[in-house]
């Protein structure tokens, strides 16, 4: 039962990890596509789906 319980806490904080790092590369995206009105372009697909793939599988 112990060895279940520490198994989910590294599960849990690799999920957390990889949530930041995601976050990390969407805000360092978004500052780079501003346009002049200070909105944010559309994310392109397949940018779209390696942030998707870091999330899932951690560092791609």
């Amino acid at each position: 039962m112990a060895k279940k319980n520490i198994n989910l806490h590294t599960i849990r904080e690799n999920i957390s990890a990889n949530r930041h790092r995601t976050n990390r590369v969407r805000d360092t995206y978004e500052m780079a596509q501003r346009n002049k009105f200070g909105e944010t372009n559309f994310m392109p697909l397949f940018l779209e789906a390696e942030m998707l793939g870091r999330m899932r599988f951690g560092s791609l």
